[in-house]
């Protein structure tokens, strides 16, 4: 329990659930199937899923794009 506790697992559902708002998902989007989304949508999971882990550096290209 100990490495979970470094890592703050326990606040995952609730910092996934921040994210995604703030990269435009829908709370009803939790629900969907990755293979749901398009192309775009699949970019900002995988963003998603970047921010999640912790990093000392997250390099991004185009950024605003």
């Amino acid at each position: 329990h100990g490495e979970l506790d470094i890592h703050e697992a326990w606040s995952a559902p609730r910092r996934a659930e921040t994210l995604l708002r703030g990269l435009g998902f829908a709370d009803s989007d939790a629900e969907r199937p990755v293979s749901a989304f398009s192309g775009g949508w699949r970019i900002r999971l995988n963003l998603a899923q970047a921010l999640m882990r912790p990093s000392d550096l997250l390099l991004l290209d185009e950024p605003t794009n």
